[in-house]
């Protein structure tokens, strides 16, 4: 029996993290929302190394965040 989750799975508690920052961003003044971005990318990989792979976990994490984001703003 195999102990891998499905990758839907497997970074739902991160995805879910990213998803109620992003929003909660959404409400700050302009200037705190340009710097919260400009630093958001740390906290990506913060996020990352919780995975045996943190490499992949953050190419998948950002590609989340960024689709999410775009998601968020149409």
């Amino acid at each position: 029996m195999s102990t891998e989750q499905p990758e839907d799975d497997r970074y739902a508690a991160e995805e879910a993290v990213i998803e109620r920052e992003l929003t909660e961003a959404q409400f700050v003044e302009f200037n705190e929302y340009c710097g919260f971005l400009a630093h958001y990318g740390a906290r990506i990989w913060e996020l990352a190394r919780r995975h045996d792979n943190p490499e992949i976990a953050h190419r998948h994490l950002m590609k989340y965040s960024d689709d999410f984001l775009e998601s968020f703003n149409e």
